[in-house]
């Protein structure tokens, strides 16, 4: 049965009393979790973290028919299935590439099998950007990736009716990224329709964004981005995702998007 490298605690906070620990990770040794191979019959793997300090800490028990009292029970019906978690990752934000750029080699590797990146640039990069600046540019002839793309990882005159003229631009945008990367041999599964597309509300807001309702997501990828990701070959498999903000919004999207026609 493999042994796992177990976390090499440190604490921080502003005062002792936090108790707030993180696992070390450096070029000669990191904490991981072996895949689970080899359990012995009539035994259990179980997990625990904890305030404490354990982080994932492995133990092997056995099955046991008799109950115990315990503080905590915890009902398991094995028949009824909710969410599954399909991964573990990250954002590629261009502050993420730059510090991963400056790490060595061995101390890169933490064994996502999920990330996500940014269409352009967040407000977690050195400046503004998108991938096709050109006033009036419809039909995206200026679509070009940038230095953040291939180190690391729309336009702000965008506007206008629903599924108007620049919506349909904007969906070409979205289908000339995916076609970019594709070119780099890197495929998408999915795609969230914006970044907290409320932001774009607030007259204030210090960084790029745009302002999509519920309604208006959901016309935009019922008229016009569904049918043009369905007939192109690097986004016609894509999962679109909506909302992709805070969870104050969920019940209102949840309700309008699920009201199709």
């Amino acid at each position: 049965f493999p042994a796992d490298h177990p976390c090499t605690p440190k604490t921080y906070g502003y005062k002792s009393s936090d108790n707030k620990i993180v696992c070390v990770c450096n070029s000669t040794y990191c904490d991981d979790i072996e895949p689970l191979v080899g359990i012995p019959a009539g035994k259990a793997v179980v997990y625990v973290s904890s305030l404490a300090g354990k982080r994932f800490e492995k133990s092997l028990v056995p099955i046991s028919d008799s109950i115990r009292k315990a503080e905590q029970e915890v009902m398991v019906d094995a028949r009824e299935e909710f969410q599954s978690i399909i991964g573990f990752g990250g954002a590629i934000t261009d502050s993420a590439g730059i510090n991963l750029e400056s790490l060595s080699e061995p101390t890169r590797s933490i064994g996502y099998n999920m990330v996500r990146v940014p269409i352009a640039s967040t407000d977690f990069s050195t400046h503004e950007y998108s991938y096709a600046d050109t006033n009036g540019d419809m039909n995206m002839t200026s679509f070009s990736l940038v230095e953040e793309d291939f180190k690391y990882k729309g336009g702000g005159w965008l506007l206008g009716e629903v599924n108007g003229e620049y919506y349909k631009s904007y969906a070409k945008y979205l289908i000339r990224f995916f076609e970019e990367y594709a070119k780099n041999g890197i495929d998408f599964w999915g795609m969230t329709l914006q970044n907290e597309p409320t932001s774009g509300a607030w007259k204030w807001y210090r960084w790029q964004t745009m302002f999509f309702t519920s309604k208006m997501q959901r016309d935009f990828v019922k008229v016009t981005l569904g049918p043009m990701f369905k007939t192109n070959n690097a986004t016609k498999d894509l999962k679109l995702i909506g909302l992709d903000d805070n969870r104050m919004w969920l019940p209102r999207w949840a309700d309008n998007v699920s009201c199709w026609n």
